[in-house]
């Protein structure tokens, strides 16, 4: 009798394990629609960014992060109902990742704010410290989601921080480098890959 409840012990824990295997998957899985979203409204935001430089509207560039921050979050909020609808239920590794990421984004913002009202703070470092938030949160996300993916994330956007500080009239440069080889290209790569599992698995 005890070897029977045992081993019905063991299959549930079972059980419960690759439920928790699946739902962290599909939470990766979803955050690559976020993760392609921010990468492509950062790599315009720097393009528009470098317009206004050359046209010397340095007073609009903030105004243009702000805005482009603002439509991060709509989409953002949108996806997160999206997924809602479908799953029916937000899981404790997804308000992780969402937390994490809300905190990130109210550190960036932040930093923005004190380089617009505080004389002692060079703007040019902006970048710098942006990508030590980014790091930081690519870290824990990698680390949530068991993604060997992302964990290489966090340390190119943290040398990437160093070589932004020593070469700062580099840094809109590097930092688009770095939104390209951690974000973007990820993302697509993982999106194809993962129209690729779902037509085989459609197949058989």
């Amino acid at each position: 009798m005890e070897k029977k409840e045992a081993e019905r012990n063991l299959a549930e824990i079972r059980r419960m394990l690759k439920e928790t295997e699946e739902e962290v998957r599909q939470i990766a899985i979803n955050g690559v629609d976020y993760q392609l979203l921010w990468g492509f409204l950062v790599l315009i935001g720097l393009g528009v960014n470098f317009l206004f430089l050359k046209m010397m509207f340095f007073i609009w560039i903030p105004v243009e992060w702000f805005f482009i921050m603002a439509i991060g979050w709509f989409f953002s909020h949108r996806l997160t109902k999206r997924e809602f609808k479908r799953s029916g239920v937000i899981t404790y590794i997804g308000k992780a990742v969402g937390i994490v990421w809300f905190a990130t984004s109210i550190g960036i913002v932040l930093v923005i704010l004190l380089a617009l009202i505080t004389k002692s703070f060079n703007p040019e470092l902006i970048p710098v410290f942006i990508s030590i938030l980014l790091g930081i949160a690519f870290f824990i996300e990698s680390f949530l989601l068991s993604w060997h993916l992302l964990s290489f994330a966090s340390p190119l956007f943290w040398i990437g921080a160093i070589i932004m500080a020593i070469f700062p009239d580099y840094s809109m440069l590097i930092y688009l480098g770095l939104i390209i080889l951690t974000m973007i290209l990820p993302g697509i790569v993982l999106k194809l890959r993962h129209k690729g599992d779902k037509k085989r698995n459609d197949r058989f």
